[in-house]
């Protein structure tokens, strides 16, 4: 009898409400998490305040802001770090500014 080969994949993240995250917060989630801090085994989710806990700092919003540019092709330099206090935030942002962007879903 042949082996059978599971697939397992992780869990979508789930927010403070139980919803999960959309493909933009996902994708800075995971930015913020792998890149700015380094895999460490830190707790956060679309709303926490990420300035305000000190998880980021303005030279990581500047990486964010050109992570969003990048990936998503288009220009947010010129916002206020203020509003990249949270993933939902940010990602707000990006859906505002990104015509190939609806739902937070990037098409």
């Amino acid at each position: 009898m042949p082996a059978k080969a599971w697939i397992m994949t992780a869990p979508p993240r789930q927010g403070r409400q139980g919803k999960a995250m959309d493909d933009i917060e996902r994708a800075i989630h995971d930015f913020i998490a792998d890149v700015l801090l380094e895999g460490e085994d830190i707790s956060f989710d679309e709303r926490t305040p990420l300035l305000e806990h000190r998880l980021i700092d303005s030279l990581n919003v500047e990486e964010l802001i050109a992570f969003a540019e990048s990936t998503y092709s288009i220009t947010l330099s010129d916002w206020p770090h203020s509003k990249w206090e949270t993933i939902q935030n940010m990602a707000g942002l990006i859906r505002a500014h990104s015509p190939t962007i609806s739902g937070g879903r990037h098409a």
